[in-house]
């Protein structure tokens, strides 16, 4: 008996400790590592749970023991009369086992050496038995101790474990060869936060740390890798928080190991050839694709840093940007992330200032500024990556003394297009006016080194003044694009395009005139009318191969105004043959052709612009369709200038007749005519009056200066219908009353005279 009480008093001494103990851990784990995952790790460990049955188990086993209850069975075995006895022994002797290996737990939680090395061998078995990557629990709470033992300057852990990280996010760049790379967003938030962590630190005592995550290796590596959109949007970021906090020794420290990626991570790749066929010495690259997509890569990479420019312009870093410029890493001097040429700084300017450029139409998602949001956020985006770039253009007068083999003050390649060109004349006047911004604030001058750049010192040197520099370019420009303007010619493809189009219009509209056609002769006295062509003058740039601009419907505009033309005039026919004209309301319309007496043997309805629908569905017409009324063929048009809404009425026999005439034989030679439809006698030519000093002539001074004239073109469309109706024709109009327009008073049924009785 007092054996057995030893045990339980062992028991309720280990309840009595084990309790305060299990509050004071997860309550001091709390504030040890500012962490509730680390608390639910830690309640999660299997000793933890083992040690809480065992305690309940010997608990229990107590308690039945002081029942002093006989066995149920097997009574007479000295073991089973033993068996409460036994139990209590057993599970006491268990808890104080596991009470060890317990608080063994509890100082390793308590120890960050120990629990980072526990941590990261838990990690690297998880990972081994290829567990999802978005699960990454232990990497989580070790990204916790991370952040504290920054807060805290606890050095040696966060030495520990910035190796740790550095490995883990070269892990995921070695099984994403040849492909972009995107991590888990549990990495691209522990940079985060611990760049956050450190910017926020007043102390800086861990330099070697701070240019650890400041300089991007984590994210880019080194080694040769392709860097995914969402790694430039998390590097952005981070470089945002540095600046936003003045840590410019980070975005320094960025910008050494972004220098030294692009040189050594980042060349280009040289063309291998080899020969196009075995019987020829044609050479041609074999790994074309693989040299474009490098040079992509290298845009994009540079283009990340021009905005990073544009970032620290903003928000005044002036003296960061000077550090930049001044850094290199070989000899001779060499800037790999700098333009070297105008050419590199204009070109980058006019393309993200280039409106028709949809990859910068949202660039303050790519390139998120502090504190802007809204639809201002783009522009001012772009406003201050062309400050910078204004800046790069002021930087080019200090490699003057610093290399010999190049000339960094050398005017850029002129755009080869007239878009283009009118693009670099408009844009130039903003990019002047962030030069004079500059020039005008000897701080900022001082500040990048540029105190030295005045109009004496260029004089001095022999050198343009950068708004010197400015108008000259703009005058080249001009001139340029003067000249391309005459010069100029019609593309073959925008003609080609040109008659198409026309080819498919004006055959549509003369089919359609044509289902009205009489097949019999009309002789006897007619009456005649023509549909002719029409030519006008047009600005050349629709019709060169690079216009300036995208214009809608220059191949078809003329065509189309024809077509019309031709269902207009076809209209208008009718309305010199009426013999009788009735206004109706919508509910008598149909009424009135039943008034005529007309029959589907010898008449017919030509409709223009009526909806038949809207009688055949809302007014409920009866024996209406889309082609017929009680049987009597209804032909449609659509409405036109001359006669809209309106039905007529007339003899089969006096449909007019519709012939396509020749055209003049010496119009033809004169306007260079061409065939635009065989079937109709249609022709057309597209002049260019710059060449054809004859044909411009005819216009000089009646529409336009003999300047602009040389910039046109003269585009013809020649055709001759002739609409002959017979001269006994008689016509019939039924126009619809319309409640919204003054059109006069409507007729009634009884008005309406019989057809035959129509004199």
């Amino acid at each position: 008996m007092d054996e057995i009480q030893i045990y339980a008093s062992a028991t309720v001494a280990i309840l009595g400790i084990a309790y305060p103990i299990l509050l004071q851990v997860i309550s001091r784990l709390d504030e040890k590592y500012d962490s509730d995952y680390i608390v639910e790790l830690f309640e999660g460990e299997w000793i933890r749970k083992l040690f809480i049955f065992s305690l309940f188990s010997s608990l229990f086993s107590i308690f039945l023991w002081t029942l002093k209850r006989p066995p149920l069975i097997l009574r007479d075995y000295l073991i089973v009369q033993n068996s409460a006895a036994i139990m209590v022994i057993f599970t006491t002797i268990l808890l104080i086992i596991v009470f060890f290996g317990f608080v063994n737990k509890v100082i390793e939680y308590y120890t960050p050496q120990k629990i980072v090395r526990y941590f990261i061998k838990k990690h690297n078995r998880w990972l081994k038995n290829e567990q999802p990557l978005e699960d990454l629990k232990y990497f989580k709470a070790l990204s916790s101790i991370f952040l504290i033992s920054i807060r805290r300057h606890q050095t040696n852990i966060s030495k520990t474990l910035s190796d740790f990280f550095y490995g883990e996010f070269r892990k995921v760049r070695e099984k994403s060869k040849n492909q972009l790379v995107e991590y888990p967003q549990q990495f691209y938030d522990l940079v985060y936060t611990s760049i956050e962590e450190i910017v926020l630190t007043k102390e800086r005592r861990n330099r070697t740390l701070e240019y650890r995550l400041g300089n991007g290796v984590w994210l880019i590596g080194e080694t040769e890798v392709q860097i995914s959109e969402k790694t430039y949007l998390w590097l952005w970021l981070n470089l945002r928080l540095a600046v936003q906090n003045n840590h410019d020794d980070m975005v320094f420290a960025h910008w050494e190991n972004a220098d030294k990626y692009f040189s050594y991570y980042l060349r280009q790749k040289e063309s291998v050839n080899k020969l196009a066929t075995s019987s020829t010495t044609f050479i041609k690259p074999s790994n074309q694709d693989e040299v474009k997509k490098r040079e992509s890569e290298r845009e994009r990479f540079i283009e990340f840093h021009y905005a990073l420019g544009g970032l620290l312009s903003f928000s005044k870093r002036f003296y960061c940007i000077r550090r930049m410029f001044e850094y290199t890493n070989q000899i001779p001097p060499k800037y790999v992330l700098l333009p070297d040429s105008m050419n590199e700084i204009f070109q980058f300017f006019f393309k993200i200032n280039n409106d028709i450029n949809r990859e910068f139409e949202w660039i303050s998602n790519k390139y998120p500024f502090p504190n802007l949001s809204g639809l201002r956020a783009d522009g001012i985006v772009k406003k201050w990556i062309s400050s910078y770039m204004a800046i790069l253009f002021l930087r080019q007068y200090t490699l003057l003394s610093l290399f010999t083999y190049s000339r960094p003050l050398d005017f850029p390649d002129l755009p080869p297009t007239q878009g283009e060109k009118k693009s670099w004349i408009e844009g130039l006047n903003f990019f002047k006016g962030l030069v004079v911004d500059l020039l005008g604030n000897s701080e900022i001058l001082e500040s990048l080194g540029f105190g030295f750049l005045t109009e004496r010192w260029c004089e001095e040197n022999d050198k343009l003044y950068p708004l010197e520099f400015l108008d000259r370019l703009k005058e080249q420009l001009e001139a340029k694009y003067e000249q391309g303007s005459l010069t100029i010619s019609v593309d073959s493809e925008k003609e080609k395009q040109f008659f198409d189009s026309s080819k498919r219009s004006i055959e549509t509209a003369i089919v359609s005139a044509m289902r009205i056609n009489n097949n019999s002769p009309v002789e006897g006295e007619v009456d005649i009318r023509y549909v002719i062509g029409e030519r006008m003058l047009q600005n050349k740039d629709p019709f060169s191969k690079n216009p300036e601009a995208s214009h809608l419907n220059f191949d078809s505009f003329l065509s189309e105004a024809i077509s019309r033309k031709i269902i207009d005039g076809l209209g208008s026919t009718f309305i010199l043959k009426l013999a009788k004209t009735y206004l109706m309301p919508p509910e008598n319309l149909f009424k009135a052709i039943d008034a005529l007496k007309v029959n589907k043997e010898e008449f017919v309805i030509v409709n223009f612009g009526l909806r038949i629908s809207y009688y055949r569905d809302h007014l409920n017409i009866r024996e209406l369709t889309e082609t017929s009324y009680k049987e009597i063929p209804i032909i449609n048009f659509s409405g036109s200038r001359s006669v809209n809404r309106t039905l007529f009425v007339l003899k089969k026999a006096h449909l007019p007749k519709i012939t396509p005439l020749t055209i003049d034989p010496e119009v033809e030679e004169k306007y260079l005519l061409k065939p635009i439809s065989g079937q109709f006698n249609v022709k057309g030519s597209i002049i260019d009056l710059h060449q054809k000093a004859d044909i411009r002539e005819e216009f000089t001074g009646k529409e336009k200066s003999d300047e602009e004239l040389k910039r046109s073109v003269l585009v013809s469309i020649y055709l001759s219908l002739e609409i002959k109706w017979k001269k006994e024709a008689r016509v019939v109009e039924i126009a619809e009353r319309s409640p919204w327009e003054e059109q006069g008073i409507a007729h009634d049924i009884k008005d309406v005279v019989i057809f035959g009785q129509i004199t």
